[in-house]
Protein backbone atom coordinates (compact mmCIF):
# COMPACT_ATOMS: atom_id res chain seq x y z
CA UNK A 1 0.00 0.00 0.00
CA UNK A 2 2.80 2.42 0.63
CA UNK A 3 4.40 2.09 -2.84
CA UNK A 4 1.29 3.31 -4.13
CA UNK A 5 0.93 6.52 -1.67
CA UNK A 6 -2.77 5.26 -0.54
CA UNK A 7 -3.76 5.76 3.36
CA UNK A 8 -4.49 2.86 5.10
CA UNK A 9 -7.58 3.21 7.33
CA UNK A 10 -7.83 0.00 8.99
CA UNK A 11 -5.83 -3.49 9.00
CA UNK A 12 -7.48 -6.29 10.63
CA UNK A 13 -6.91 -10.06 10.88
CA UNK A 14 -3.72 -9.64 12.44
CA UNK A 15 -3.46 -12.86 14.70
CA UNK A 16 -0.22 -13.36 16.93
CA UNK A 17 1.43 -15.00 19.77
CA UNK A 18 4.34 -13.70 21.79
CA UNK A 19 7.37 -16.38 22.52
CA UNK A 20 7.55 -14.69 25.75
CA UNK A 21 6.34 -16.41 28.95
CA UNK A 22 3.23 -16.00 29.91
CA UNK A 23 4.29 -13.95 32.89
CA UNK A 24 5.16 -11.18 30.14
CA UNK A 25 1.28 -10.64 29.76
CA UNK A 26 1.68 -7.22 31.90
CA UNK A 27 4.56 -5.93 29.71
CA UNK A 28 3.33 -6.87 26.46
CA UNK A 29 -0.23 -5.22 27.43
CA UNK A 30 1.59 -2.37 28.73
CA UNK A 31 2.79 -1.72 25.64
CA UNK A 32 -0.21 -2.04 23.19
CA UNK A 33 -2.46 0.50 25.16
CA UNK A 34 0.26 3.38 24.25
CA UNK A 35 -0.67 2.48 20.45
CA UNK A 36 -3.08 5.40 19.16
CA UNK A 37 -2.86 3.26 15.74
CA UNK A 38 -5.10 0.19 18.29
CA UNK A 39 -7.62 2.40 19.41
CA UNK A 40 -9.77 3.45 16.88
CA UNK A 41 -13.85 3.83 16.88
CA UNK A 42 -15.66 1.72 19.24
CA UNK A 43 -12.06 -0.39 19.85
CA UNK A 44 -10.22 0.58 23.00
CA UNK A 45 -7.46 -1.17 25.15
CA UNK A 46 -6.68 -3.82 22.30
CA UNK A 47 -4.59 -6.41 24.85
CA UNK A 48 -3.13 -9.81 24.49
CA UNK A 49 -4.73 -12.56 26.38
CA UNK A 50 -3.45 -16.29 27.36
CA UNK A 51 -4.59 -18.51 24.63
CA UNK A 52 -3.68 -22.44 24.78
CA UNK A 53 -0.91 -21.50 27.27
CA UNK A 54 0.21 -18.82 25.12
CA UNK A 55 0.02 -14.84 24.83
CA UNK A 56 -2.08 -14.44 21.84
CA UNK A 57 -3.01 -10.83 20.08
CA UNK A 58 -5.95 -10.06 17.88
CA UNK A 59 -5.19 -6.43 16.55
CA UNK A 60 -7.37 -4.16 14.50
CA UNK A 61 -4.83 -1.47 13.01
CA UNK A 62 -6.13 1.80 12.90
CA UNK A 63 -4.92 4.90 10.04
CA UNK A 64 -2.10 2.80 9.46
CA UNK A 65 0.87 5.44 8.80
CA UNK A 66 4.18 5.08 8.33
CA UNK A 67 5.14 6.07 11.47
CA UNK A 68 2.43 3.66 13.13
CA UNK A 69 4.05 0.70 10.77
CA UNK A 70 7.29 1.83 11.73
CA UNK A 71 6.47 1.82 15.49
CA UNK A 72 4.22 -1.48 14.91
CA UNK A 73 7.41 -3.29 13.78
CA UNK A 74 9.41 -2.86 16.81
CA UNK A 75 6.35 -4.08 19.20
CA UNK A 76 6.70 -7.01 17.18
CA UNK A 77 10.31 -7.00 17.61
CA UNK A 78 10.13 -6.12 21.95
CA UNK A 79 7.27 -8.41 22.00
CA UNK A 80 8.76 -11.49 19.87
CA UNK A 81 5.10 -11.95 18.28
CA UNK A 82 4.86 -14.57 15.80
CA UNK A 83 2.40 -14.48 13.16
CA UNK A 84 -0.35 -17.50 13.30
CA UNK A 85 -0.82 -17.19 9.41
CA UNK A 86 -4.28 -15.79 9.06
CA UNK A 87 -5.64 -13.88 6.21
CA UNK A 88 -5.09 -9.94 6.52
CA UNK A 89 -7.56 -7.45 5.52
CA UNK A 90 -6.74 -3.79 4.76
CA UNK A 91 -9.14 -1.04 3.72
CA UNK A 92 -7.48 1.67 1.87
CA UNK A 93 -8.77 5.24 1.43
CA UNK A 94 -8.87 6.49 -2.25
CA UNK A 95 -10.03 9.59 -4.17
CA UNK A 96 -13.72 9.46 -4.86
CA UNK A 97 -14.65 7.78 -8.05
CA UNK A 98 -11.00 5.76 -8.06
CA UNK A 99 -11.82 2.72 -6.69
CA UNK A 100 -12.81 0.71 -9.60
CA UNK A 101 -9.14 2.12 -11.12
CA UNK A 102 -7.57 1.04 -7.78
CA UNK A 103 -9.20 -2.36 -7.63
CA UNK A 104 -7.58 -3.35 -10.80
CA UNK A 105 -4.68 -2.03 -9.97
CA UNK A 106 -4.46 -4.26 -6.29
CA UNK A 107 -5.87 -7.40 -8.24
CA UNK A 108 -2.60 -7.75 -10.44
CA UNK A 109 -0.36 -7.02 -7.31
CA UNK A 110 1.62 -9.79 -6.03
CA UNK A 111 0.89 -9.45 -2.34
CA UNK A 112 -3.02 -9.19 -3.09
CA UNK A 113 -5.15 -12.22 -2.97
CA UNK A 114 -8.36 -10.07 -4.14
CA UNK A 115 -9.95 -6.47 -4.05
CA UNK A 116 -13.27 -5.50 -4.10
CA UNK A 117 -15.21 -2.45 -3.09
CA UNK A 118 -16.04 -2.50 0.75
CA UNK A 119 -18.50 0.90 0.08
CA UNK A 120 -19.69 2.18 -2.59
CA UNK A 121 -22.81 5.12 -3.16
CA UNK A 122 -23.94 7.92 -4.77
CA UNK A 123 -24.72 10.94 -2.72
CA UNK A 124 -26.92 13.54 -4.20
Amino acid sequence: MNEKGVTIDRMSGFFTYSLLPNDSLTFINDQLITKSYLNGPGWSNQVGKIVNNRIQLNTIFFEMDLASQSDWLETIKKSQLEDLGSDKYLFIKVKPGTEKEWINIFESHPYVRWAELNLYVTVN
